[in-house]
């Protein structure tokens, strides 16, 4: 759901002893902050995070309504 594009979610790789050996914490924003902030993206990609940003925004006005 739209609503939900602001969620992050956790990976964890661990070694053969299954000890963590490191954990990330990411989602669909975290990457579209990293386009925007890069100098190398294209407008186009810019563009395409800006549009999933209102497309969240619009989800949450839409499921404060329902």
């Amino acid at each position: 759901m739209a609503y939900g594009l602001n969620k992050n979610y956790v990976g964890k790789v661990t070694g053969k002893d299954n000890a963590c050996i490191t954990e990330l914490t990411y989602g669909p924003f975290s990457y579209a902050e990293k386009v925007v902030d890069s100098g190398n993206s294209s407008s186009e990609l810019k563009n395409l995070m800006n549009a999933l940003y209102w497309y969240w925004n619009m989800g949450e006005s839409l499921k404060k309504v329902s």
